[in-house]
């Protein structure tokens, strides 16, 4: 897909992460995971997913968002976006709540878990939507790790003696 749908799933990730797209970068698995839900989703869904965030996005800040460029002066960063109104609209949602969560677990955990039986069901399975580990890299950079002040185990240790400092 384009630039422009990956800098989409980028916004879409930081709303859903909390981390802001310069974090979300700075693991350098970005292009992983859209090439990972690409696959899953296919062009109609992810297309469908992105058309729901950039018209929620429309709706709560009054600014039509393209990529990097916004319409309109009004729109301070990529996360004006009132976080109840994505959970009341997408999160929430039968057919994109499930996706985002994924997408959430996929941050986190550098794992992709297959979607609920009922969703594939209702929108459609795909030969690989099935659970598993995206790649070392993914669960180096799990955005867990920072959430919660560890490293992960056996992949990137904290450093000579760091155990004798106390925890935040």
């Amino acid at each position: 897909m384009s630039t422009s749908a990956r800098q989409t799933f980028l916004e879409l990730s930081s709303a859903a992460t909390g981390f802001s797209v310069a974090e979300l970068q700075t693991t350098g698995v970005q292009d992983t995971y859209y090439d990972c839900i690409a696959k899953i989703f296919g062009a109609g869904l992810l297309g469908e997913l992105f058309a729901a965030w950039d018209e929620l996005r429309i709706k709560a800040t009054g600014v039509k968002v393209t990529g990097v460029k916004a319409t309109s002066v009004n729109v301070s960063s990529e996360t004006d976006l009132p976080d109840q109104q994505f959970e009341k609209t997408l999160v929430t949602d039968n057919k994109y709540g499930p996706m985002i969560k994924n997408i959430i677990s996929l941050w986190y955990l550098g794992q992709w878990n297959q979607m609920p039986a009922a969703w594939r069901n209702a929108y459609g399975a795909s030969a690989h939507d099935v659970t598993y580990i995206v790649s070392t890299a993914a669960y180096r950079e799990g955005l867990v790790w920072p959430s919660i002040g560890a490293h992960p185990m056996g992949a990137k240790q904290p450093g000579y003696a760091s155990w004798s400092i106390a925890p935040r």
